[in-house]
């Protein structure tokens, strides 16, 4: 096996099932919903999905002949896995909120009082 075959390597999608999509087409896509004002979706999102992740959860992806491409089957694993990311989060237990002010917390968690 070569180490871009997705038993090995769990970012990598399946060619031989799924269909590339480049990822400067993804926010061509119809079901992608618009941003404010009807604008479509940055391309350099997706891009930062597939590199920076979000919530710990990174877009599956290859490089195939010097482009990115995912896959439509991907994305929406993408978007599952953050959506029970999300799930999860408000099930834990207790309140947070977030605190920032003139001594230097700025971006700081905390346990909200009542």
């Amino acid at each position: 096996m070569t180490p871009d075959h997705p038993a090995e390597n769990p970012l990598a999608v399946d060619l031989l099932r799924e269909s590339a999509i480049p990822l400067s087409d993804v926010p061509k896509l119809p079901w992608i919903p618009r941003r404010r004002g009807g604008r479509r979706l940055n391309v350099a999102t997706v891009h930062r999905w597939c590199t920076h992740g979000v919530r710990g959860k990174r877009l599956e992806h290859i490089r195939l002949g010097g482009t990115r491409v995912t896959t439509q089957a991907a994305l929406m694993r993408f978007f599952h896995a953050l959506s029970n990311t999300v799930a999860s989060e408000k099930s834990g237990s207790g309140n947070y909120c977030l605190r920032g002010g003139a001594s230097g917390t700025e971006g700081e968690v905390g346990v909200a009082r009542k």
